[in-house]
C-alpha cells in the first residue's frame, strides 16, 4: 500500500515539470512534506482534459467512483481493468501524481521503522494514478529493490511513470499500457526516520 507521500515542490514546478496548459489550484496548495492518505487530503494530479491540453489540479486523495462510496487510496494494477470500481477509471480516468516521496514502515521484530523513500537525485517523481469526480488513488505493484526491504511485510510500492511514458499513461488505449506494469526501483534510496512523519510538516 501507499498512504504517505511528500509533494515538496512548488505549485509552478509541479506545472513546468508536467507541461500543465492550466493549473487552476495554485491558490490552495502549499508544499508539505507529509500528506496521510487516510485523513484524505488534496493532493496535486495531471491529466489530459477535454481539449487535449494537460491540466493541473488538486484532487482529494481516496477514490469513489460516486457519492456513497467507499473512498480507496490505492488500486492495484494488476486488476485495475477488471475490478468494477476501477474500470471505467482505467480506461478514461488515468492521472499523475507527482511526489517528491513517500512513508512506508519495515518491520523489524515486534517494531515498525518509519523509512522515507525518494529518488537519490531529489527529483520529483510521479505515480499512477486514476481520478473520478474530484478524487483519486494510487495506483500499485509489487515491490522492488529498496521498496521491497522497507514494504517487507506489504510488498507493494506505488507505480513510478518514469518521463518518457508520461503521455502514454495519460493518453493511450489501456490495451498498450503492458510495459507499465512495474517500477524501477534502482535509483531508489530509503532514509530512516527517527520520528514519525506527522501531517502537515511544511518544507
Amino acid at each position: 500500500m501507499c498512504v504517505q507521500i511528500g509533494v515538496d515542490f512548488t505549485w509552478e514546478r509541479l506545472r513546468e515539470e508536467l507541461a500543465a496548459a492550466t493549473a487552476d489550484d495554485e491558490a490552495g496548495w502549499l508544499p508539505q512534506e507529509v500528506l496521510k492518505g487516510y485523513a484524505q487530503p488534496s493532493i496535486p494530479a495531471a491529466w489530459t482534459a477535454g481539449d487535449g491540453g494537460r491540466t493541473l489540479r488538486l484532487l482529494r486523495w481516496g477514490f469513489a467512483a460516486h457519492a456513497d462510496a467507499k473512498p480507496h487510496l490505492n488500486a492495484r494494477r494488476e486488476t485495475l481493468a477488471a475490478k468494477p470500481t476501477f474500470a471505467a477509471a482505467a480506461q478514461t480516468g488515468r492521472c499523475l501524481l507527482p511526489v517528491s516521496c513517500w512513508h512506508e514502515w519495515r518491520r523489524n521484530g515486534r517494531k515498525r521503522e518509519p523509512y522515507r523513500l525518494a529518488a537519490k537525485d531529489g527529483r520529483l517523481l510521479t505515480f499512477a494514478g486514476v481520478r473520478s469526480g474530484g478524487s483519486c488513488a494510487v495506483v500499485t505493484v509489487p515491490a522492488a529493490g529498496v521498496a521491497a526491504w522497507v514494504h517487507n511485510t506489504g510488498l507493494r510500492m506505488p507505480l513510478i511513470i518514469e518521463p518518457a511514458a508520461r503521455a502514454a499513461w495519460l493518453d493511450a488505449d489501456f490495451s498498450e499500457l503492458a510495459a507499465l506494469a512495474s517500477s524501477d526501483a534502482s535509483d531508489l534510496e530509503a532514509t530512516y526516520l527517527s520520528q514519525e512523519p506527522r501531517q502537515g510538516e511544511l518544507v
